[in-house]
């Protein structure tokens, strides 16, 4: 669930985004007892205070489950945007998956 959300939002996010400027980069790595998985893609720099839906009014709901899995999970995440990056991080705890 955690990949297709973050894979879903960056696909999305790319799409929007000019021929050859779009680009996804998925990263997972354990240590110890920790998974941590980070999906960087190209965004339009359109974001506002709070990471809101591209495809309809107000939040979406994507960030929402990841950020519930993560807790379920024991884990945490981190959303960023910056300087046409948008980066997902989440790190979940291996005992608990």
């Amino acid at each position: 669930m955690v990949f297709g959300n973050c894979l879903k939002n960056a696909v999305e996010d790319c799409g929007r985004m000019p021929r050859g400027e779009d680009f996804i980069t998925v990263k997972a790595q354990l240590d110890g007892d920790m998974l941590g998985i980070t999906v960087d893609n190209s965004y339009d720099g359109k974001i506002g205070d709070l990471f809101l839906s591209g495809k309809r009014q107000g939040a979406g709901i994507g960030i929402a489950s990841v950020r519930a899995v993560a807790r379920k999970y024991g884990g945490l995440t981190k959303f960023e945007a910056k300087d046409g990056v948008f980066q997902a991080s989440v790190l979940l705890s291996r005992r608990s998956l």
